[in-house]
C-alpha cells in the first residue's frame, strides 16, 4: 500500500546573507532562531506523520 508523504517541507528564510555581510551588519539571531523553529515545527509535523503510519500498521497486524 503507498503511502503519500504530504508534510509540507518549505523552509523559508528572509534576506540574504551575502548582502547583509557586505553591508557589514551582523545578521540578527531571530533569523537563525526563525529557522530553527520552523525545523522544529516540520520535524515534529513529520514524527507525528510516522508515529500515525506506525499506529496504522500496527493496528493492521492485530
Amino acid at each position: 500500500m503507498p503511502a503519500s508523504v504530504d508534510a509540507g517541507l518549505t523552509i523559508t528564510v528572509h534576506g540574504d546573507a551575502s548582502t547583509s555581510r557586505r553591508s557589514g551588519r551582523i545578521r540578527k539571531p531571530t533569523a537563525k532562531l526563525r529557522v530553527i523553529e520552523q525545523v522544529n515545527c516540520q520535524i515534529s509535523k513529520l514524527s507525528n506523520y510516522v508515529q500515525g503510519l506506525l499506529r496504522r500498521d500496527a493496528e493492521r497486524d492485530h
